[in-house]
């Protein structure tokens, strides 16, 4: 099984800066995320189940940005740390990279992009399950990816195979 998973709203508990509008410190603060453990569950009960399963960790993060203070910050690097100290290893983390990503599109469109690229490497050889809190980003997906089982997480936590609005 391929499972991709987002990571803000998704896999972290982003819930203290959701209200944050300036994206340096909404970044910044995500340092003092906790995470989802109805989707931490989901994770592991996938894994006793199938050994071969992909993880990966998507996210509109910017691979690298510049600091409140004016420097550039390594947001990979940070981002790495806090999945490593909440015991989430992955194969791949794939994170946005203003270098070479195509300036023209928005951050979910540029996601997707990156998302469909993953499931056209495996899609024939693997299940697909795409986890996600952006309904925008799941329509976008579900229209590009017909075969790919979908699941958002509840407000409450536990996971649905349907969208629905985050409060």
């Amino acid at each position: 099984m391929l499972l991709i998973v987002d990571i803000d709203g998704t896999i972290s508990d982003n819930n203290h800066r959701r209200h944050i509008q300036d994206s340096i410190r909404y970044y910044e603060s995500s340092r003092e995320d906790g995470v989802n453990e109805g989707v931490v569950k989901y994770i592991q009960s996938v894994r006793a189940e199938d050994d071969d399963v992909l993880l990966v960790f998507i996210t509109t993060r910017p691979a690298y940005y510049k600091g409140s203070d004016g420097t550039r910050v390594n947001y990979y690097k940070q981002t790495k740390q806090w999945l490593h100290e909440h015991g989430l290893h992955a194969h791949e983390l794939s994170m946005r990279d203003d270098r070479s990503c195509d300036q023209s599109l928005s951050r979910q469109e540029e996601k997707v992009c990156r998302a469909v690229k993953l499931v056209l490497e495996h899609l024939n050889d693997r299940d697909i399950v795409y986890i996600d809190d952006d309904t925008r980003v799941v329509e976008a997906m579900r229209k590009r990816c017909p075969t790919v089982t979908f699941r958002v997480p509840h407000p409450d936590g536990y996971l649905t195979g349907e969208c629905c609005d985050r409060p």
